[in-house]
């Protein structure tokens, strides 16, 4: 069963065996110790986050082919699994990034990157509209159940029917999001990138020099003498080495990145074309002991969001993931709605226990596989 559990595989014969004969006390403990640093457990559990995630190769039916770069992402949720990452640190990089540009935790923000973008199938501001809100919903939704368990998504339109989420509180966060754009980014140092980038730009002015003069040494039908066609290939030969020797295109991630730092206005009805009073980014109300203060940062706010479902007094996201854990070694989670601890959602089965263990994964630094 540890086998099973932590590296989704099972014990060869020799490692059963090895165990059996084990006189230690803490033969066990040691087995999970072993299976805990294999680098297939990053794999196994990588692949349930990834299921929250929603995590794909490409659109689907979106209408936008594949994610060449999604493996970065995936990788990224791997390895953050096997140096047992902090699980605040990892929430707050999905969110937010890192403050360093050039980090190896820059593939996080594929948690929201790699979501569906809405294309307007019409090109009328209604259908780019639509699109812009189904974008955002997607975002605000993959967000709140997967950290908070929450269906926040339920008052795009309305305040919640069941839980005390009002409407203003989903654009809140939907302003937050409203504020970035997913990209293409360099996963490599600026030096990198600028060698690639010369090496390139130089084989453009040769393949446009030969293209020239290939154009004036025919003009009017004429054939190019001798020392012309010499010239040409010249040319064609200094193209072909700077094409041998060119380094090879960096790689690339999907990215998130801010745009902009505005607050947007209820979409009256979850119409964006029909704007209501305006909502302060700020996290959500039911999740603070106080009103919360707007978000002041000139970005988009995702740095404050990450810090303020973080914070050790937010009562919900160490149980969220805790619940998860306790889902995929036992079957079915403490909470069995795992990705909605609502009013609707089911109750604990042993509440005490759910508090117990968000407790010890906060005072245990976080890590999962404590």
């Amino acid at each position: 069963r540890a086998y099973f559990d932590l590296i989704g595989l099972p014990p060869r014969p020799e490692e059963i065996a090895a165990f059996l004969a084990d006189p230690r006390p803490d033969a066990y403990a040691r087995l999970v110790d072993n299976l805990l640093a294999r680098p297939q457990y990053g794999e196994r559990w990588g692949r349930h986050w990834l299921d929250v995630a929603r995590y794909s190769d490409g659109l689907g039916g979106f209408g936008q082919g594949r994610l060449p770069h999604a493996y970065q992402y995936r990788d990224w949720i791997t390895n953050a699994f096997n140096r047992d990452l902090s699980y605040d640190q990892f929430v707050r990089l999905q969110i937010a990034g890192p403050a360093d540009a050039n980090s190896l935790d820059t593939p996080a923000t594929g948690f929201l990157a790699l979501g569906p973008t809405y294309k307007s199938d019409g090109g009328d501001p209604d259908s780019k509209a639509q699109a812009q809100s189904e974008t955002l919903d997607d975002r605000v939704d993959t967000f709140s159940r997967g950290f908070l368990g929450l269906t926040v998504s339920c008052a795009r339109c309305h305040d919640h029917k069941f839980d005390p989420i009002p409407t203003i509180d989903y654009y809140s966060l939907a302003g937050v999001f409203n504020n970035t754009r997913s990209t293409i980014s360099p996963f490599a140092s600026p030096e990198i990138v600028r060698k690639y980038q010369d090496a390139q730009q130089a084989i453009k002015q040769l393949d446009a020099q030969a293209k020239k003069l290939q154009g004036e040494y025919t003009k009017g039908g004429r054939k190019p003498t001798p020392v012309e066609q010499e010239r040409l290939k010249q040319l064609r030969d200094q193209s072909a080495h700077a094409k041998r020797i060119a380094p090879p295109r960096y790689p690339e991630i999907h990215s998130l990145v801010d745009s902009g730092n505005r607050d947007m206005p209820i979409a009256l009805r979850g119409n964006l074309r029909k704007p209501g009073p305006v909502a302060p980014r700020r996290p959500l109300r039911i999740l603070s002991e106080n009103e919360p203060p707007p978000f002041q940062a000139k970005g988009s706010g995702r740095q404050e969001l990450a810090a303020a479902i973080t914070q050790p007094g937010n009562p919900l996201t160490a149980r969220v993931m805790v619940n998860r854990l306790w889902q995929h070694h036992f079957g079915r989670g403490i909470v069995r709605s795992s990705n909605n601890f609502g009013y609707i959602g089911e109750e604990p089965t042993h509440p005490e226990l759910l508090i117990w263990l968000a407790a010890e994964l906060m005072e245990g630094g976080w890590t999962l596989k404590r």
